[in-house]
């Protein structure tokens, strides 16, 4: 009962930490458009240049931000135009070419899972990009936030796109085939495996002067390969519990506590607590395999049973 306990525990805390590590990942994702919107200035601001008086204008990033996620990662928030006129174009070019990307995103991933929910994915870039950028930003005629976001508190919305953007890739990842895939692949650390006997009860004619000794090699042999598998089994639950522990707790402290050093700290700990842990049930394992062979070489010599597979 205890060890479908464990492993029951185990199986949900890393179907867990899958979970907080993709969401992680999408969150990501949608901080990498705010390069998408800032290059759609740029992209759209040079195109109209280029048609209209044959020539590039000089367009730099002006401002610069801290990513929520990585401090030291430096995000894009503002365009401007040093050499060059400005147009609807380069106005309007982020927020066109973001969401003409989270589009191209969705058709894709419809195209290869045929989940319909992919459809959903452009919503919160189009949200984020009318709100944040044109009522709430930069990107109007008036190149400054409108009267109507601070009267309407529309800069809420910015926000609420960021989690819808994570919830329906989250929801599409749990119901794709990689998730499951990933699932099995780190539950198949701690699953279970059908131990079987090293040796079988063979048959032992009833008036075999040495059938006693026999039977007592062959349940000695089978004792130790079962002490064996018992220390296999506990070594891989050891295995499936450190990492059940490490990619919950931990990576959700390292991803939104941005406790990177705590966190850096416990995970070597515990590493090492499961090393010295591995090496002593390692030793434990040749000891018993030791004995093992030493029944078996006895049993061939003394009775004449072999009892190799």
């Amino acid at each position: 009962m205890q060890q479908n306990r464990l492993e029951t525990l185990a199986t949900v805390l890393i179907k867990i930490s899958i979970m907080i590590f993709a969401g992680y990942l999408f969150l990501s994702l949608f901080f990498i458009f705010y390069y998408v919107h800032e290059g759609g200035h740029i992209l759209f601001g040079q195109l109209n240049n280029l048609i209209l008086e044959g020539k590039l204008s000089k367009i730099v990033i002006s401002n610069w931000i801290n990513c929520p996620l990585i401090p030291f990662l430096k995000l894009p928030q503002q365009t401007r135009i040093l050499e060059g006129n400005g147009s609807l174009n380069f106005i309007f070019g982020g927020i066109f070419l973001s969401i003409l990307i989270s589009i191209f995103l969705a058709w894709m991933g419809y195209k290869q899972s045929k989940n319909k929910f992919w459809f959903l994915l452009p919503l919160p870039i189009i949200i984020h990009e009318i709100f944040g950028n044109y009522f709430c930003g930069t990107d109007n005629l008036r190149n400054s936030p409108l009267a109507i976001c601070q009267e309407l508190s529309l800069n809420i919305f910015t926000k609420i796109s960021i989690w819808i953007f994570v919830a329906i890739l989250l929801f599409i990842f749990y119901k794709s085939k990689s998730y499951k895939r990933i699932c099995n692949f780190f539950l198949k650390i701690g699953k279970p495996k059908r131990y079987k006997q090293i040796t079988t009860l063979k048959e032992i004619n009833i008036n075999d002067p040495l059938k006693e000794k026999k039977i007592m090699y062959i349940n000695g042999v089978n004792r130790l390969s079962d002490l064996i598998n018992s220390v296999q089994r506990d070594t891989e639950n050891k295995i499936l519990l450190f990492v059940s522990i490490l990619s919950s707790g931990l990576m959700g402290a390292f991803l939104t506590a941005q406790m990177y050093l705590e966190s850096v700290l416990i995970a070597g700990i515990l590493f090492l607590i499961l090393l010295i842990a591995l090496v002593k049930e390692s030793r434990d394992k040749r000891k018993l395999y030791f004995k093992m062979n030493r029944i078996v070489t006895d049993a061939k010599e003394k009775t004449g049973l072999d009892l190799k597979q």
